[in-house]
């Protein structure tokens, strides 16, 4: 037998050996779907008292369908990439534009069924079935690129030690964020009212949670996580972001930067707890910072090439941007400063291009995000409710009417009225209030310093929401370079920080900056490794170390939570769903009105705002202001006709804790949204006073307690 006839054989030997691997790893891949999608629905039909073996399954479907959302995204976005005819110089950069382009169509769609009364399985199956086929041709380009991906991170064994490092963060973050959603944004907003679209099967006016008539884009993935059935799902899509957003970062140092730098901001980006514990979370503001941060990465490739197809994917991603947050509108202004600044300066086009190139930005990213602001302007009049007007005080066919001076005198009138039927009740609620904002923390929001030394003023009520503290080597980098696209992301992370100081206090309204100042901090790190390692050889383990500090640090608190709320129980199937809610205050009340309230009982929500796992129909009052307990009282005149108003509305029961008087007493009225309601003189606290003094008296008149616990929450059924 000749060589040559020995070598074509050898080789079609390894193709059929290679062809039968690739066959057993589909057939175990699907056999592992198939397994999941099995235990999901099992573990449904149970619902939340479900323990077995079937629950780790469980948890492998809610990755599996957060990734299938990924994937479809990077199909949709790869394809809208082809047709713009945008270059990528990496793999990452191709990622991370086509899932974030992705990401905003496909979301942006669903918010189209929504608007329309379609937000249900059938036409949500539909659509997403219509996006694959459309989009099939870029399965085999995903394909490719998870394949080229796995062969440059296995290439040398420092890329192996890297790739495992990076997969052993995303394991304990996806550990994380596999147990049920019980912060507090979640509960109140962000899965609630979600749920309440999925429910209704349309995006309507939410008259009573205010947040829920907010840009909600990313919240449409969250919803259709719903439909499936999976809300832990909807936070390991949100993780899955956070990490497009990190390899975001990666791709802009290779191509502006080196790969070194990249590697440091890739795992710097999860050195701010917190990046952490919102990422883990089904919250929105990470995957925000990271559209935002790609729509001004493309704007600078745009600046760099003159590739207007650039300039089109930066403003798509800036009305993407603008769809899930309010905030992210200043950010708008500072990429459009950019453009003018520095197409002015390089004068490579005329002030009539520059003009027409400015015009069809604004219009791109204004009419991507239009849809979220208009139906505010036709529903609320007010296109970014309730900012600057406050809540409407009643919605009636024709008529939008916001709380007027004519209401404050109905409810000082009602509160007169508590005052004199039980003034040492009303002295003393005053007193607890007192000494309630007494404890209110003295916040300097423009004092950058204190970010870092007292994190926790900075926070509502959550822990470990800490800064990047490698942020301290950022302004360092103007010792090594001048390169304006650094010197760019200076200048935004301090005109956004002193946009946020200016209008709110909470720390993490500052995350858009974030990724900005990670490159920052990765650039001026790498590059004292450069500079010195002749003069002290040791700077060379700099970056790692402080790497590796920070990102240790958010991983034990991750651990530590993790343990502390017996979630590895959860994860291995030993406790069921309610059980762990158990270890969460807010969820026995809401526990027993799910279990011992007629299907048809309907509950007034007052001071009680975490409201997703109700499993009975409700109306939440989630404002510092009891804005839904003052519409009461303004429609009603006496005590007498309040209850007649709350029992035409079906409501039998109310779910009621005095602890948010007190709490909102403590936080005090800086950066609530709207005017301020309630009482003008004095202190704010009074508008509190107010609420809580008339509450006390109807519930004194027209209330029978069926329930108290050790939490304060307290049960009512209505006489």
């Amino acid at each position: 037998m000749s060589e040559g006839a020995t070598a074509v054989r050898a080789t079609e030997s390894r193709a059929s050996l290679s062809l039968a691997s690739r066959m057993a790893m589909y057939s175990l891949l699907i056999a592992a779907c198939l397994l999941a999608l099995y235990a999901h629905i099992r573990v449904a039909q149970v619902s939340d008292d479900y323990t077995g073996i079937l629950a780790p399954l469980d948890r492998v479907f809610d990755i599996a369908f957060a990734l299938l959302l990924v994937g479809i995204s990077f199909c949709v976005g790869r394809g809208i990439t082809r047709r713009l005819g945008l270059g990528f110089v990496s793999l990452a950069e191709e990622i991370s534009f086509s899932v974030m382009l992705g990401v905003g169509t496909t979301g942006s769609l669903v918010m189209g069924l929504g608007l329309i009364g379609a937000l249900k399985p059938v036409p949500i199956a539909g659509l997403f079935l219509l996006l694959i086929a459309i989009s099939h041709r870029e399965a085999a380009r995903l394909r490719s690129v998870l394949g080229e991906g796995l062969r440059a991170v296995t290439q040398t064994r420092t890329r192996r030690i890297v790739s495992v490092m990076f997969i052993l963060l995303a394991a304990i973050l996806l550990l994380r964020a596999a147990a049920p959603p019980h912060n507090y944004d979640e509960a109140i907003y962000h899965l609630s009212v979600s749920k309440s679209f999925v429910e209704r099967g349309r995006i309507y006016p939410v008259y009573d949670n205010w947040s829920g008539n907010l840009p909600f884009l990313l919240h449409m993935f969250y919803a259709v996580c719903l439909i499936v059935k999976s809300d832990i799902a909807a936070k390991m899509f949100g993780l899955c972001l956070a990490g497009i957003s990190s390899l975001a970062l990666y791709a802009f140092c290779v191509r502006f930067l080196d790969r070194r730098a990249g590697t440091i901001a890739m795992f710097g980006f999860f050195g701010a707890g917190m990046v952490v514990e919102v990422a883990t979370t089904a919250r929105i503001d990470v995957s925000m910072a990271g559209i935002l941060f790609l729509a001004a990465y493309a704007m600078m490739i745009h600046l760099e090439t003159s590739n207007p197809s650039w300039l089109w994917a930066s403003a798509a991603l800036a009305g993407f941007g603008i769809s899930i947050k309010y905030t992210a509108g200043f950010w708008l202004a500072l990429l459009l400063l950019m453009f003018l600044v520095e197409s002015l300066f390089k004068r490579r086009h005329s002030v009539r291009e520059i003009t027409q190139h400015l015009i069809a930005y604004i219009f791109i990213a204004g009419m991507i995000a239009s849809p979220w602001y208009v139906k505010n302007l036709v529903w609320f009049h007010n296109p970014v409710y309730p900012l600057f007007t406050g809540e409407v005080s009643n919605i009636s066919p024709g008529e939008v009417r916001f709380f007027n001076d004519e209401d404050e005198h109905k409810l000082a009138a009602h509160f007169d009225e508590a005052r004199a039927a039980m003034p040492e009740v009303v002295q003393a609620q005053e007193s607890d209030l007192a000494l309630a904002a007494s404890r209110h923390i003295q916040r300097h929001p423009f004092r950058f310093w204190e970010y870092f030394t007292s994190p926790s003023n900075f926070n509502v009520a959550e822990a470990y929401h800490d800064p990047n503290y490698l942020f301290l080597f950022s302004p360092l980098f103007f010792l090594f370079t001048t390169r304006k696209w650094m010197v760019w992301f200076a200048l935004f992370g301090v005109a956004f920080y002193l946009f946020v100081a200016a209008t709110a206090w909470s720390g993490r309204y500052l995350l858009p900056i974030y990724p900005g100042l990670t490159i920052l901090a990765a650039y001026t790190m790498n590059e004292l490794t450069v500079r010195l390692r002749r003069r002290a050889p040791l700077i060379i383990i700099l970056p790692a170390v402080a790497v590796g500090i920070a990102v240790s640090a958010s991983l034990i608190v991750c651990v530590s939570q993790i343990q502390a709320l017996d979630g590895f129980s959860y994860l291995r199937g030993a406790i069921s769903r309610r059980q762990f809610m158990f270890g969460m205050f807010y969820y026995p009340p809401i526990d027993f009105l799910n279990n011992n309230l007629q299907p048809s009982d309907r509950v007034l929500m007052i001071g009680a705002q975490m409201c997703y796992d109700m499993k009975r129909d409700y109306i939440v009052d989630v404002t510092h202001d009891n804005t839904v307990w003052r519409r009461f009282l303004v429609r009603n005149p006496t005590l007498d006709e309040v209850n007649r108003d709350l029992k035409q509305q079906g409501i039998t029961h109310i779910l009621y804790t005095p602890n948010q008087f007190l709490f909102s007493a403590m936080i005090g009225r800086e950066g609530q949204p709207g005017r301020r309601s309630g009482v003008t003189t004095g202190p704010d606290y009074l508008v509190q006073l107010r609420n809580w003094a008339t509450f006390e008296r109807y519930r004194r008149a027209f209330l029978e307690p069926i329930y108290v616990d050790k939490s304060g929450y307290q049960i009512y059924a209505i006489k």
